[in-house]
């Protein structure tokens, strides 16, 4: 699918710890992952770049991080905070920009 330029996305993930160079080679044009997840001081604790910089990396390979289950005005606002790409679910709808620019 990739060799024929069609994006990749990866759904359910469970954990931050990937590689991300061998994501991209993959094709890979999208991480879902459990906005609590993201959040998670537990999950978070590992990685070797804090947050903000992970989804940073990603994007500048062409990797959008996309938070699924956003239910909240609060978990939004904390997801922009931390720089996250784009949310997902019940407050959203389908994948949008978590900020929108002018």
């Amino acid at each position: 699918m990739a060799k024929l330029r069609f994006g990749l996305s990866i759904d359910h993930v469970r954990s931050l710890h990937f590689d991300i160079s061998e994501l991209a080679k993959r094709g890979v044009k999208f991480l879902k992952v459990n906005a609590e997840t993201l959040m998670s001081a537990r999950h978070q604790a590992d990685l070797p770049v804090h947050i903000e910089d992970l989804s940073v990396a990603l994007r500048r390979i062409g990797i959008g991080l996309i938070a699924e289950r956003v239910e909240t005005e609060a978990v939004a606002i904390n997801l922009i905070d931390h720089n996250i790409d784009y949310a997902q679910d019940y407050l959203f709808g389908e994948p949008k920009p978590s900020r929108f620019e002018h």
